[in-house]
């Protein structure tokens, strides 16, 4: 029966520590990096929305859906490839053709960086909310995304860059 006791009573703590920390939520203080979804861009120099999809190589699409002088306007941009499309028009190269500072690289940019630091902790979180931090060629950017789904919220780059994301799905 002591022996019953003491195994008992030394199994049973090390069964509840074991269980502790482990995270029930898949998502958990990681990003959804594989999405679509609306992106309403704001910057000092131009405000748009548009439609973005990224997959789980890194393949991004963006294409602009307002304002009008814009819309259908699409950006792919990969590890290997990058194109500009509009109207049935399409260059395509292996490098990103337009300066570091527009504002659609710079997003780019941010979701790749952050992908590059897929095992990084958030600096802040709580029960709603968590929010990354990384450096791009333009500048510091922060990222806050949905604590439970992982899927991004926000990205804000610099004071002049701000990506806010709805409607989204993977």
């Amino acid at each position: 029966m002591r022996r019953f006791l003491f195994i008992t009573g030394i199994l049973i703590p090390v069964i509840i520590l074991a269980g502790c920390g482990n995270n029930t939520l898949a998502n958990d203080e990681h990003l959804m990096l594989d999405f679509k979804s609306n992106v309403d861009i704001k910057s000092d120099e131009i405000q748009m929305n548009a439609n973005i999809t990224r997959d789980k190589s890194g393949t991004t699409s963006l294409e602009v859906t307002s304002p009008e002088t814009l819309k259908g306007l699409v950006f792919d941009h990969s590890s290997t490839e990058n194109s500009i499309s509009k109207d049935g028009l399409s260059y395509k190269t292996d490098a990103v053709v337009l300066p570091n500072s527009s504002v659609v690289v710079s997003i780019m940019d941010a979701l790749d960086c952050m992908s590059e630091m897929e095992e990084e902790k958030p600096f802040y979180k709580d029960d709603k909310e968590m929010a990354f931090i990384g450096k791009i060629d333009v500048g510091k950017f922060e990222v806050r995304a949905d604590r439970k789904t992982g899927f991004i919220k926000e990205i804000k780059i610099g004071e002049k860059i701000t990506a806010s994301f709805s409607k989204q799905g993977s």
